[in-house]
């Protein structure tokens, strides 16, 4: 987490992909922004192209489950 809080202070674009209010992702966001105190801009994104948005850099980061991610992860590695 602390290179996510790090890599969001450098940043001057801060955009976190969210693909819905009321969703446990939002409820991070909110926490995430609340402990850093840090200003993120929420961008509105489909959750099946949150993924890709991150990866080609259109978007920050985005909270998301493992089970999402994992296989990305290994595709890259």
């Amino acid at each position: 987490m602390a290179d996510v809080i790090a890599i969001s202070r450098r940043s001057r674009r801060r955009q976190h992909g969210l693909s819905g209010n009321g969703t446990a992702a939002a409820s991070l966001l909110e926490m995430f922004r609340f402990q850093t105190g840090l200003k993120i801009n929420h961008v509105p994104i489909a959750a099946e192209a949150a993924l890709t948005d991150v990866m080609s850099g259109q978007v920050k980061f985005f909270f998301a489950n493992g089970s999402s991610v994992v296989g990305l992860i290994r595709a890259a590695s």
